[in-house]
Formats: C-alpha cells, structure tokens, sequence
C-alpha cells in the first residue's frame, strides 16, 4: 500500500511532479466525434491524419469511450469479415455508439490538467490500467494508453521502493 513520502524527500519531489510525468507517455493525436456519427465515414480519414484515438461524445459533450486506432482497425475489420461470411451486419449503419456496446472501450480514467497536487496518490494505488484522458477546460488534451500507464505504474513503484 502507498504510504506517504516525507516532506522534501525524493519521494516527495516526484509526487508534486506526476502530471508532467505521466504527460511524457501521451499521445495528443486525438480526434472526438460524436457517438451517433457513422463509422465508415470517418475510418479512412482517421487512418490518413493517424489519429492515436477517438475520442467518442455524445450530444452533451460527456465522454462515452475512448477507441484507439488498432481497436477501431480491428473492429472493422472484423465487421467486414463477418459480413463476408454471411452475417446480415450493414456496416454503413454502424455508429461509434455501436461499437462502443460491442467492445470494452468505457473503461478511461479523466484527468483535469488543473487538478491539484493532492490527487497523486490516488495514481499510486494500483489502480487498473485504463486509458487516461487529459483534459483542459472540457477538452480532450492527451490520451494515455493503458499500456503505457501500466509501464509508469511500475516505474513509480519502483521509484518509491529505495
């Protein structure tokens, strides 16, 4: 369990530096579209801009999911395939919505780039590794892969136990 680092110990120091930390791992290719959009009209372009993830809202701007690009790539790729072998699946309907029911992609941590010092601990108690969205004044800033924020976990495990 995390204990609390003494006042002006290394420890301490690279606690009231995590956001600057964990940004190093983040990807600001970010695209949001809204969840009722259709997928096909917009998996050529996000596979031209390489765009790392979409970033799906609905109409009130609240973040559904979080679909990164080899997940949408798979997934339609997948679609194609089982329309091919004869499932009566119209891709041309399919909506990120859609997708978002048909995969685990809800699971996302937020962050607000204003948050205060005080909410680093929260990062070192071995949460699960998810997605973790930066955001600045409602707006998707950075995404951070779940496998990248599983790889700063360790380190700061590491970190803490000299």
């Amino acid at each position: 369990m995390w204990e609390a680092p003494k006042a002006g110990s290394m420890a301490d120091e690279s606690r009231s530096h995590w956001l600057s930390e964990i940004k190093q791992f983040a990807s600001s290719d970010v695209l949001s579209v809204q969840e009722d959009k259709k997928v096909v009209d917009h998996v050529d372009d996000l596979l031209s801009w390489k765009i790392d993830f979409v970033v799906v809202k609905n109409k009130g701007k609240v973040i559904q999911g979080v679909i990164g690009r080899d997940q949408l790539t798979e997934i339609i790729t997948e679609k194609k395939l089982s329309v091919r072998h004869g499932a009566e699946t119209d891709i041309s309907q399919l909506s990120f919505r859609d997708v978002l029911e048909s995969e685990n992609l809800k699971e996302y941590y937020v962050i607000n780039e204003d948050a205060e010092k005080s909410q680093a601990p929260l990062w070192l108690s071995g949460l699960p590794a998810r997605e973790i969205l930066i955001i600045k004044d409602k707006i998707v800033k950075a995404v951070i892969d779940r496998r990248w924020f599983r790889k700063w976990q360790k380190l700061l495990r590491l970190a803490h136990s000299f």
